[in-house]
């Protein structure tokens, strides 16, 4: 599942990408941007999840904390992403073919954990594999 980030996710990481070049103290985050320490922490850590952002642990006066850093590459590869999924034409005609819509078992056994399940179906996996797949 996507998470979605919020306006302070994005206000941080805005913040972030103009500091990228050695990074910046976590705690000045807060202080800097006038945003709580814990809404700062929840962020930073849906960033890091995303792999939008690195955290290193540092010593500052003898006390732990860390320093933020953009990951730089992986957002040029999301905008790549982003770009070649807007470009790629998508039809519902294809979804029709769906071995599950016309799947005896859909409504009965069918089931994540149950006797046919679709992270192992092979008609799902075929049907996958030849229209999804293949593609670029």
């Amino acid at each position: 599942m996507v998470e979605k980030l919020t306006e302070t996710d994005r206000k941080i990481y805005r913040y972030l990408l103009k500091k990228q070049s050695n990074g910046i103290q976590q705690d000045l985050i807060s202080e800097e941007l006038g945003i709580s320490n814990q809404s700062v922490m929840r962020s930073l850590k849906k960033l890091e999840k995303l792999k939008l952002i690195k955290r290193e642990p540092i010593m500052i006066n003898n006390r732990k904390t860390y320093r933020v850093i953009v990951i730089k590459k992986k957002l040029d590869e999301l905008i790549e992403d982003k770009e070649r999924i807007i470009k790629s034409p998508i039809s519902i005609d294809g979804f029709l073919d769906i071995p599950c819509m016309s799947c005896p078992y859909i409504t009965s056994i069918c089931y994540e954990g149950g006797y046919f399940d679709p992270r192992n179906c092979q008609w799902l996996i075929n049907w996958i594999k030849s229209n999804i797949g293949n593609k670029n």
